[in-house]
């Protein structure tokens, strides 16, 4: 009797703890680029070990604070993980848990206990045990839906480096005109000056007041400056949760980047196969592609095996199938699910049109931006330089006033003035670029040939 037990203990053992993962193909190297990705997320924030600020940080060093720091950046990474979690557990097989049954009969006749006993070993009758193949393509579904939540992890740390760099070229911007601003401040108070000498022998009183009125309209316009300069430092102190006892100069820190030597065909090239959005919605259009052939695989019944003894009396096997009779029900979620697919479909050809536009115009702008600085600083600076030495040799020889020298002068900080409008463009045109292709330019250029790309 106990030898007949005894048999029975290794199947209902091996039942209990046969369920296996059917991993998807790439599930290993997602994990892989999860983990390399999330260091920085694993301990908690009090317990984080961030990298020492300089006295005057750089924008490399903000910037990288940001990326450890910044809660959209965590939570699009938490968002990742459990995607790539929930592969493993869509992608577990069996699909139901295990049963077991016992029974006892209580009778008078002689039969001995383990004959009166009754054992029974299947899957839960509520849950039906889905076919392997259907499982797997459950899991590839959630792949596809991982992938997608790094490419989502990916565009917001495009997004912030972009919107960080935008507003340090601003803040830059700012303290540089600033800074210009004060040199035609000072130029004003000359003039100013002479226009007072002016007024006092009798002449030049209506002088005397424009003059004036530039001058405070000046003053006014370097305070504003200032003031939206102590905004756009708070608001990066914001991005990379630094304090406000952090001094920013970003005009001591301009990025100074330069886009490869490149083609724009090629930066095309790249912005239409790395570009996040456009591969989210390529995963997307995968998982799509997975979950309607998961909608057609509900033609396909499910199974429910069982098997069990009464004492050494009776063994018996058997199986319950469940068959799919909601026909109307399966045909429409085909239907749903072509319709999904059909959609993403749509849209990642119209993301592809819509990124090779965005891209192709910021190009423009890019080329705009340098050609506009190499035309100030090649053309019009020297020219302006020029002038103000011809009048301020004049004004030395008393053949030009003092407001003509002055005029001069002011001529080569308005020119410096563009200068500063077509570098900052330019800068933030790079920025731009970045976040479209979804690759820093220092890595473009070490991978910019066209073989690379194709």
């Amino acid at each position: 009797m106990f030898r007949i037990h005894t048999r029975w203990v290794p199947p209902c053992i091996a039942l209990l703890f046969s369920a296996c993962v059917l991993a998807p193909e790439g599930l290993d190297d997602e994990q892989t680029r999860l983990a390399d990705n999330g260091t920085p997320y694993l301990a908690q924030r009090s317990e984080r070990e961030l990298p020492e600020l300089s006295a005057r940080p750089t924008w490399r060093e903000l910037l990288q604070r940001a990326f450890l720091t910044h809660g959209e950046i965590e939570a699009a990474w938490q968002e990742w993980r459990a995607a790539v979690a929930r592969v493993t557990g869509e992608s577990t097989w069996p699909s139901t848990n295990v049963e077991i049954g016992f029974e006892h009969m209580f009778s008078p006749s002689r039969m001995s206990a383990w004959e009166r006993t009754s054992l029974g070993v299947g899957f839960d009758p509520d849950t039906m045990l889905e076919l392997p193949f259907k499982t797997e393509l459950m899991g590839k579904v959630a792949l596809a839906d991982a992938r997608a939540a790094g490419e989502r992890f990916r565009a917001a740390k495009f997004a912030l480096q972009r919107d960080f760099l935008e507003r340090w070229v601003e803040l830059a911007r700012l303290e540089e005109e600033i800074a210009l601003k004060a040199e035609i401040l000072a130029l004003q108070s000359s003039a100013s000056s002479a226009a007072e000498r002016a007024a006092v022998i009798g002449s030049g009183s209506a002088s005397l007041v424009r003059t004036k009125i530039e001058l405070a309209v000046l003053e006014n316009e370097i305070l504003g400056l200032q003031s939206s300069a102590l905004q756009a430092a708070a608001r990066l102190r914001g991005i990379a949760h630094v304090t406000s006892e952090v001094v920013i100069s970003a005009r001591d820190s301009w990025p100074l980047r330069d886009a490869p030597p490149v083609a724009d065909d090629v930066i095309l090239a790249h912005a239409a196969l790395s570009n996040p959005a456009l591969t989210e919605l390529a995963r997307a259009v995968e998982g799509r592609e997975d979950a309607l052939e998961l909608a057609r695989a509900a033609w396909w019944p499910n199974i429910s095996p069982r098997a069990g003894l009464t004492g050494s009396v009776t063994r018996f096997f058997g199986a319950s199938f469940s068959l799919p009779v909601a026909l109307p029900r399966v045909r429409a979620e085909i239907e749903q699910a072509k319709a999904d697919l059909a959609r993403y479909t749509a849209l990642a050809h119209q993301g592809a049109t819509d990124v090779n536009a965005a891209v192709t115009a910021e190009l423009l702008a890019l080329r705009e931006a340098e050609r506009a600085h190499a035309f100030l600083k090649d053309t019009i600076i020297p020219l302006a330089n020029e002038l103000s030495f011809f009048a301020g040799s004049a004004y030395a020889g008393g053949t030009a006033s003092q407001m003509e020298w002055i005029d001069a002068m002011r001529a080569v900080i308005d020119a410096r003035l563009a200068l500063l409008a077509a570098r900052a463009a330019r800068e933030v045109s790079l920025a731009r670029l970045e976040e479209w292709m979804g690759i820093d330019w220092g890595t473009l250029v070490k991978t910019w040939e066209v073989s690379d790309v194709r």
